[in-house]
């Protein structure tokens, strides 16, 4: 699967709104418009993905050990 193929739920900071917006589109640093309420406040939620990105690193990190441990495997 290409990045241009990945799609993500984007919560609008405004009215709260989910719609479907392609990584790619993030990635870029494209303004991405709430087809809602019309919202342009990308910075915000860029910043919120950011950090749940890293918070899913480090689970997979430690999902990384607890398997290391227990079954001896090296990823």
């Amino acid at each position: 699967m290409e990045i241009e193929e990945v799609m993500i739920d984007f919560p609008c900071p405004e009215c709260q709104q989910e719609f479907q917006v392609g990584v790619h589109q993030l990635l870029e640093g494209g303004v991405i418009i709430c087809p809602n309420c019309q919202a342009t406040n990308v910075e915000t939620e860029l910043v919120t993905i950011a950090r749940e990105l890293e918070e899913l690193g480090e689970s997979i990190r430690n999902l990384k050990k607890c398997l290391d441990k227990r079954f001896r495997l090296k990823f």
